[in-house]
């Protein structure tokens, strides 16, 4: 028993990630998008990693639209998207969060909820859901979210690192 214990909390810490996703129509084709993150909790570089993560032909610019940010939060994302002449916007939100607890054991669980709309019209073509359990600050690896879009359609070409 106590083994089980043991391999439920190492992998509660190993950061699991389920994914779920729906797709509305046929997406658009686009190589310019925005990234915006309305999370609470990530280390300073964490928008890098998404600049990164995309494939070598998108251009990705990116918001960090959470609780710390100053001014206006809608103009800072409109003069973000026209300052890079973006196609589609990408927004990380926070969703629901929980608590699994087995004996003296304790992990948090937190969703995500990610969507997709073109601009400039915010016609909503993509969203996805994310079950995160993990200690970790950035529990959402951007690579993951790069990775489900290329398993549904949305993104395609190599990323930097398989080339």
């Amino acid at each position: 028993m106590k083994l089980l214990i043991y391999c439920l909390f190492v992998s509660l810490l190993a950061s699991c990630v389920s994914f779920q996703s729906n797709i509305n129509g046929t997406p658009p084709d686009f190589t310019r998008i925005l990234v915006v993150s309305k999370l609470t909790r990530t280390s300073p570089n964490y928008m890098a990693q998404y600049v990164r993560a995309f494939p070598k032909n998108y251009a990705v610019c990116t918001v960090d639209a959470g609780p710390l940010a100053f001014g206006n939060i809608d103009s800072l994302i409109r003069a973000k998207s026209k300052e890079c002449n973006s196609e589609v916007i990408l927004t990380l939100n926070v969703g629901q969060s929980g608590l699994i607890s087995q004996g003296k054991y304790a992990a948090s669980v937190n969703d995500v909820v990610l969507e997709m709309q073109t601009l400039p019209d915010h016609t909503p073509f993509w969203k996805g859901l994310t079950s995160i359990q993990s200690f970790r600050q950035d529990a959402l690896d951007p690579r993951v979210v790069v990775r489900k879009l290329k398993e549904d359609n949305i993104i395609s070409g190599m990323n930097s690192a398989q080339q």
